[in-house]
């Protein structure tokens, strides 16, 4: 897989879950159900901006890097036909409450 920091906005994202991984009633759920297996990245910001508004489409190439790690494997971006794998920032792989004394 190549690897890259961000998704381009022509990157193709693949879903793999069969169903929505994220807490109902979230707006990170309702973010998830945006996404339709082979739509672009910029079809998912816009289809997220029209359902949402755009104060959660600015979260979704957040979305796209937390989904598409190799460990969650909830969705695959694809670029030129060929899988691609985004660096994922720490902030991003380490949740505050991962990071939280027991």
């Amino acid at each position: 897989m190549d690897q890259d920091t961000q998704p381009l906005p022509t990157d193709v994202i693949r879903v793999l879950a069969t169903e929505n991984p994220r807490r109902y009633g979230t707006k990170s759920y309702r973010r998830f159900e945006c996404y339709t297996g082979g739509m672009t990245v910029s079809e998912y910001e816009e289809e997220v901006r029209q359902q949402l508004g755009e104060a959660e489409a600015r979260k979704c190439l957040n979305d796209l890097k937390w989904d598409s790690d190799r460990d969650r494997s909830i969705i695959r971006l694809e670029r030129n036909g060929k899988p691609i794998e985004l660096s994922i920032p720490t902030w991003l792989q380490h949740p505050w409450w991962a990071a939280e004394p027991s």
